[in-house]
């Protein structure tokens, strides 16, 4: 354990009660327009892989590939929120993805789509990384809940994101209908997160702290970061392994409806829903804090 020297931080006066919490659910709603975004093409994949002509590893590609745009844009977006608005990340990370999303349907084959699909990884990253610095600055006396709501914000996208899109898709009878609806959606949020979510809010930094900093690691080689690391590798094979080509396998081989594939696919965000009560706790929200610091 290291015990750092107490820091003072300036203090931004935040947005406080009701207000804070809609324009915080607003946020909350974007990132699960994320979600939708990622859980929805998998589910398509069946359709998508027959009208290309991919192989099944081609097809298991698309579907996983935007992890690699989230990869690359990672630490670059750590850079940006030190030189840029959180809120101008949110709207152009919702946007970037949104577009790539809608692009997705007008691919020509199998480059340009994986184009399509690393940039809606590109957009996620960034959004992320501002909603959840959002969530530590707007909240700081319940920084861990409002870290929690974040991943309960996804599991809603996921469950409700597959379904949906196989609803559309047998509707209109096409893949493309639940891309461009997606899409779509995600820029109407992006428009109302840029009129009713102000920058008084999103770029809050909590109340001044004379307390020492209690916890953290001497440096990115320490035992705990490379647990940490291993745990999340061996986390993102077995999540994209599922998310990835499960519903293909339950369509094609086991003759699943894609509304009951859907279902499937959408159930594996549903643990997440514990997150919030989890970091609402005092343990939770103290090792969500010392975890941010």
């Amino acid at each position: 354990m290291t015990i750092r020297a107490a820091s003072i931080r300036p203090a931004t006066r935040a947005i406080v009660g009701f207000p804070a919490v809609a324009m915080y659910a607003l946020l909350l709603l974007a990132y699960s327009v994320n979600a939708m975004d990622r859980m929805v093409f998998p589910v398509l994949l069946p359709e998508v892989r027959h009208e290309y002509g991919f192989s099944l590893d081609q097809s298991g590609l698309q579907s996983t590939i935007f992890a690699l745009g989230m990869g690359i844009v990672g630490i670059p977006a750590g850079i940006a929120l030190a030189r840029f608005s959180r809120k101008m990340l949110v709207v152009v990370g919702t946007s970037i993805f949104s577009v790539a999303t809608v692009l997705t349907v007008f691919s020509a084959g199998f480059a340009d789509m994986l184009l399509w699909r690393i940039s809606s990884g590109v957009g996620e990253a960034l959004q992320l990384a501002a909603i959840l610095t959002v969530a530590a600055g707007a909240f700081p006396r319940h920084r861990g809940l409002a870290i929690g709501a974040v991943n309960m914000a996804f599991a809603t996208g996921s469950v409700i994101g597959p379904w949906a899109a196989t609803a559309l898709l047998e509707h209109y009878g096409t893949w493309q209908a639940p891309m461009f609806a997606f899409g779509g959606l995600g820029l109407l949020v992006t428009l109302a997160v840029a009129l009713f979510v102000p920058r008084r809010f999103t770029e809050a930094t909590g109340t001044q702290t004379r307390e020492p900093t209690v916890g953290g690691s001497p440096s990115l080689l320490s035992w705990n970061p490379i647990l940490l690391a291993v745990i999340t590798v061996l986390f993102g094979l077995a999540d994209f392994a599922y998310i990835g080509l499960y519903a293909t396998y339950l369509r094609d081989e086991l003759g699943f409806t894609s509304g009951q594939a859907g279902l499937a696919i959408g159930l594996s965000g549903l643990a997440a829903f514990a997150s919030p009560s989890a970091a609402g706790s005092p343990t939770g929200s103290t090792r969500a804090c010392a975890s941010a610091r």
